[in-house]
């Protein structure tokens, strides 16, 4: 997801190291950043940023247990750094209306306990492991060697964020693989931008502890008029 499920590959090479991009260069009412506390929970609304990492590391206190959120993706350290202090102060997270892209791949399974809603949306479309065409690797030698030093260390990141919550980092990039991505490809008439998981499919990953506000999850499989494959069976 992230705006619209963008390939994290774009993020690479342009050595942003983010997982969203903003096509027109203007930012949507509903990416701009709120980041404020009610209560015991922590409210952030908008996309993954370093500045939002900052705002919510600000307001952590020990009053604080819920982590509440409404992003459809950002750049990817800010949301291993954010989904590590979720994981490190123990706090629950609780989707509102979608949790995208870096949202997805490390903050939700970084909560203590997930609460979703009835009409809550998940999204996952990649991450630091996944493959990437040829073409996309700069030609350049220095901007070649920057390339994989850059994704080198963030694979290693990403590697020791998921080893550290227990969960399995195959979650980010299930949708890509070629038998998978076949499936995707027979259930819908166009290329889906990106994918998610029954519960059951979250808990093949570890992802667990997860909680059903309205005593159901019929999540909408589409965004933007992009659909999103639902993984019913996960096979690992």
């Amino acid at each position: 997801m992230a705006k619209a499920l963008i390939p994290l590959s774009i993020a690479i090479i342009t050595m942003a190291v983010s997982a969203c991009d903003n096509k027109n260069g203007s930012t949507k009412k509903e990416d701009e950043l709120k980041v404020f506390t009610s209560g015991n929970k922590i409210f952030y609304s908008g996309d993954i940023s370093e500045s939002g990492y900052e705002k919510v590391h600000a307001l952590a206190n020990s009053d604080i247990s819920t982590l509440v959120i409404n992003s459809r993706g950002g750049d990817i350290v800010p949301g291993m750094k954010l989904g590590e202090l979720v994981f490190d102060k123990k706090w629950n997270v609780q989707v509102q209306d979608y949790c995208f892209s870096s949202c997805a791949n490390y903050i939700f399974p970084a909560g203590k306990t997930k609460y979703i809603s009835k009409f809550s949306q998940l999204g996952w479309h990649g991450g630091a492991t996944q493959q990437f065409n040829g073409d996309i690797v700069p030609k350049e030698k220095d901007d070649r060697e920057r390339f994989i030093q850059t994704l080198t260390g963030l694979i290693e990141i990403e590697t020791a964020f998921f080893k550290k919550i227990n969960v399995n980092q195959k979650s980010t990039v299930y949708g890509q693989i070629a038998f998978n991505h076949l499936d995707m490809l027979k259930a819908h008439s166009i290329n889906c931008k990106g994918w998610s998981y029954t519960i059951d499919g979250l808990s093949a990953f570890g992802i667990n502890n997860i909680v059903l506000t309205d005593g159901e999850w019929t999540p909408g499989t589409s965004y933007e008029n992009s659909c999103i494959h639902i993984y019913d069976k996960v096979k690992l």
